[in-house]
């Protein structure tokens, strides 16, 4: 499917309903003849009755967050770009990948 954009928001959030997403590190699109690329900067987890979090930095650290075991605390974990197996991000413990994040830098 081929779309037209006239502007690429800033944030874009894609709701995941299967495990066979490709946790790509940015996503680019062509807007009136400029490259615009947003770079994956979350990913929700649910499952247990609520929800916990990774926040991905700019420089691909990511942290883990789950308000119940780390109150306001988010704890650092692996850099994504040394995760050998991206399809492993699908899971965070007993929790299952629903959304992600893809956010511009600019």
């Amino acid at each position: 499917m081929n779309s037209t954009l006239r502007d690429v928001p800033p944030i874009i959030l894609l709701n995941l309903d299967h495990e066979s997403f490709i946790f790509n590190e940015k996503l680019s699109f062509i807007c009136e003849g400029v490259m615009v690329s947003l770079k994956l900067r979350g990913i929700i987890y649910a499952g247990q009755s609520y929800f916990t979090c990774r926040f991905i930095e700019r420089t691909g650290k990511m942290w883990f967050h789950d308000g119940i075991t780390t109150g306001r605390r988010c704890l650092p974990e692996i850099n994504i770009n040394r995760v050998e197996d991206k399809l492993s991000l699908h899971r965070c413990g007993e929790k299952r990948a629903v959304a992600v994040i893809y956010a511009r830098d600019d």
